[in-house]
C-alpha cells in the first residue's frame, strides 16, 4: 500500500490530459474534484514574467483569479462563473530547477464550491488562496467610456510609449506585463487602456482572465493614491468581495477603477472597484473591493523569503524516500510469511538493511533525541460535551495548531486573529449551514459560547446528558450601564465588544473591510467596567444586503 500510495503522490503524469497549465490534470473526479499540476518557474511564464525584485519568481495575485476560474469551468472555455470572498493567505514561490507541486480542490458546499489552492512542501502542504465560486450576478452590461473618459481628463500615460508598473522597483516583470498604453485620472476614478503585446495572442486560447492583463487592470488605480501614501512600499492583494466573468478578457480592452475608500497618509490597506471592458464598453469581468495591503520591511522580507520550509530537503515526499530504501514487493512477502510463522513479539521491525549495520554507522555521534513536549490536555471540565462542541474543537485545533483545545479556551488567546477567524467560519459554514459574522467572536470567544450560538441558530437545544453551556454575558442593568443591550444584541450593525460597566459607553467604528476584530486587543487594555460597542458594517455578517 505504500509502494502504490508513493506512486500515487510522486507520479510526474496523471492519467488524464491536462486541462489548463496553471491547473493541471484532474487528479480526483466526482462532485468533489482534485487537479494537480507541477510548476516550473523557468517554463511557465506566470511565474517566470512575475519575480521579485531579488528575482524570485511569484504568481500574482492575478493568476489565482485565473486559477479559480479554470478550475469553476473544467479547464475550458469561461462560461458566467461567480467568486466570492477570493483570500489569498501565502505567496505562492517557485524555486528555479525544482519543480512545485500544486492543487486546486473543489468541494460542493452550501452556497457554492469551496475552492483551495495549496502546493506541496516536504511532506506537508501550504494553502494559498480559497475562494467560493457561485453563481456570478447581475453585472451591468456596458460603461459609459465616453463620460468616463469626460470625467477623467487627466493624461497620467502618454500612449506613445510602454510605461512600467507605478510600483516596478519592486518587481521584475516580463513583456506580457507591457500593456498599458494608456492612463486617465479623475476624481477617485481612473481609466485605462491596455492592449496584450504583439506576439503573445496566442495566450488567450487558454488564459481567458490573463494573469498579466488582470494584474494591470487591478492595479491601474494605484496612481489614485498620493505618493506620500504608497512611498516605496509593495501593495499586494490579500482579498476580494466578489468577481464576475461574462466572456474571455480581450487582447485590447479598458479598465475603470474606482476606490471605494478615502486614503489617509498612514493607510495600510487600499481599496478598488474594477470593471474591465471591451473598448465598445461592453463588459467583461467586474470585480467588487479588491483589497491592497501595504507589505513593511519585516512582511516583505517574509513575502520575498516564501514559505517557513523553503528548503524543501527534496522535493519528494518522505513516504517517496524511503520506498526507494525499502523492502521490495518479494522480500515484503517473505517478511509476511516469517511472521506468520513464527511466533514475534508484537513489536517488530522488518528492515532491508542489517540492523547492526546500521548500528554501527550511527556509532557514538548518534544524537539524543530531546524529549517531546507533552500536548496541552484541556483543562478539567472543559472536554466537548456533544457533536457541535467536538466539531468546533478540532476546527480550533487544526487551525490555531494547537493540539487539545478546551471548552473554555479562548480563540484571541491561542493566537488567533481575522485571517484564522475567516477561515473558522468557512468550515462553520460548510459543516453546519450557518453563517457567523467575524464580530461574535467577541461575545463567543470560546468553543462553549460558539456552540452555544450553533444550537441557537440551528434551533436545536443543548442535550440532557451534556452540561449546561455558558451562555454569552449578560449585560449589566440598564440602570447602571445606560444601554439598552437588548436592542444592540438585535441590531446587525452593532457589536457589544464589552457590554459591562458604569463608565460612559465607548464606541469604535469599523476599519477598512468592515469587521471589528481588531479592536478586540485594544478592550483588554481598557478598565473592565468600560462599555465597549462596535458598529461593523452592514452584511458583514452575510446575513443581511449589505
Amino acid at each position: 500500500m505504500a509502494f502504490r500510495a508513493a506512486q500515487s503522490t510522486t507520479a510526474s503524469r496523471p492519467d488524464s490530459p491536462p486541462r489548463h497549465p496553471l491547473l493541471g490534470r484532474l487528479a480526483e473526479g466526482g462532485p468533489a474534484r482534485v487537479y494537480q499540476a507541477r510548476y516550473y518557474a523557468d517554463e511557465l511564464w506566470v511565474l517566470d514574467q512575475h519575480r521579485l525584485a531579488d528575482g524570485t519568481a511569484v504568481l500574482p495575485g492575478s493568476g489565482f483569479v485565473e486559477l479559480f476560474r479554470a478550475a469553476a469551468a473544467d479547464g475550458s472555455a469561461s462560461a458566467r462563473i461567480g467568486l466570492r470572498d477570493l483570500h489569498l493567505l501565502a505567496p505562492l514561490h517557485a524555486t528555479p530547477g525544482r519543480p512545485l507541486e500544486v492543487r486546486t480542490a473543489l468541494e460542493p458546499g452550501a452556497d457554492g464550491l469551496e475552492a483551495v489552492v495549496t502546493s506541496r512542501v516536504g511532506d506537508g502542504w501550504i494553502e494559498h488562496a480559497r475562494t467560493t465560486i457561485v453563481a456570478p450576478g447581475v453585472t451591468p452590461a456596458r460603461i459609459a467610456v465616453e463620460a468616463i473618459r469626460a470625467r477623467c481628463g487627466t493624461s497620467a500615460v502618454s500612449s506613445s510609449h510602454r510605461p512600467k508598473a507605478l510600483q516596478d522597483h519592486h518587481l521584475r516583470l516580463g513583456p506580457r506585463w507591457q500593456a498599458l498604453r494608456a492612463l486617465h485620472l479623475g476624481d477617485g476614478e481612473a481609466l485605462a487602456w491596455c492592449e496584450l503585446p504583439a506576439g503573445f495572442d496566442h495566450d488567450l486560447a487558454d488564459w481567458h482572465a490573463h494573469p498579466a492583463l488582470v494584474d494591470l487592470a487591478l492595479h491601474a488605480g494605484l496612481p489614485l493614491v498620493p505618493l506620500d501614501v504608497v512611498r516605496d512600499d509593495l501593495f499586494v492583494p490579500i482579498s476580494i468581495a466578489a468577481i464576475r466573468f461574462e466572456q474571455p478578457i480581450p487582447a485590447r480592452f479598458l479598465s475603470h477603477v474606482r476606490l471605494t475608500r478615502a486614503v489617509r497618509p498612514d493607510a495600510e490597506v487600499i481599496s478598488f472597484d474594477v470593471t474591465i471592458a471591451r473598448e465598445d464598453g461592453a463588459v467583461v469581468m467586474a470585480v467588487d473591493d479588491l483589497v491592497l495591503r501595504r507589505l513593511d520591511d519585516r512582511a516583505r522580507a517574509a513575502f520575498a523569503a516564501g514559505s517557513p520550509a523553503e528548503d524543501r530537503r527534496d522535493d519528494r515526499s518522505t513516504l517517496a524516500r524511503l520506498v526507494e530504501l525499502g523492502i521490495r514487493r518479494h522480500e515484503g512477502a517473505e517478511v509476511f510469511l516469517r511472521v506468520l510463522a513464527g511466533t514475534a513479539s508484537p513489536r517488530l521491525v522488518a528492515s532491508p538493511i542489517d540492523l547492526a549495520t546500521v548500528v554501527a554507522a550511527a556509532g557514538s555521534g548518534r544524537a539524543r533525541r530531546p524529549e517531546a513536549e507533552s500536548p496541552r490536555a484541556p483543562a478539567a471540565g472543559s472536554a466537548p460535551r456533544d457533536e457541535y462542541e467536538r466539531a468546533l474543537c478540532e476546527i480550533w485545533s487544526d487551525l490555531l495548531g494547537v493540539e487539545s483545545i478546551g471548552v473554555d479556551d479562548d480563540f484571541f488567546a491561542l493566537g488567533g486573529h481575522s485571517l484564522i477567524a475567516v477561515r473558522l467560519f468557512t468550515r462553520v459554514r460548510k459543516i453546519f449551514g450557518v453563517s457567523l459574522g467575524l464580530a461574535v467572536l467577541f461575545e463567543a470567544p470560546t468553543v462553549a459560547a460558539c456552540a452555544a450560538l450553533l444550537r441557537k441558530e440551528l434551533g436545536t437545544p443543548a442535550g440532557e446528558s451534556t452540561a449546561p453551556v455558558p451562555a454569552a454575558p449578560v449585560a449589566a442593568p440598564a440602570a447602571r450601564s445606560g444601554l439598552p443591550m437588548d436592542v444592540i444584541r438585535r441590531s446587525p450593525c452593532l457589536v457589544p465588544i464589552q457590554p459591562h460597566g458604569t463608565k460612559r459607553p465607548f464606541f469604535v467604528l469599523p476599519g477598512i473591510g468592515g469587521n471589528v476584530l481588531g479592536y478586540q486587543a485594544l478592550t483588554k487594555s481598557l478598565p473592565p467596567d468600560q462599555p465597549v460597542i462596535a458598529m461593523q458594517s452592514l452584511g458583514i455578517d452575510g446575513g443581511h444586503q449589505p
